[in-house]
């Protein structure tokens, strides 16, 4: 989902050339890293124990 909306936030920059768009598009995608880093894997870790290490070692973060 984070990554959907960082393609369509791309999209947009593409479309209508705008730096403060660009700008805002990065920053966007900085919050959802810092949220997924500071909120979502730390609750992963609690909930799901070793199975999560197991599946974060094979797992990258986000697709490359």
């Amino acid at each position: 989902m984070y990554l959907g909306v960082g393609v369509i936030l791309a999209g947009w920059c593409t479309l209508w050339d705008s730096h403060a768009l660009i700008i805002y598009a990065a920053l966007f995608m900085i919050g959802f890293h810092l949220r997924v880093v500071r909120v979502g894997e730390p609750w992963a870790r609690r909930r799901f124990g070793a199975e999560w290490d197991a599946y974060r070692a094979r797992v990258p973060r986000w697709v490359i």
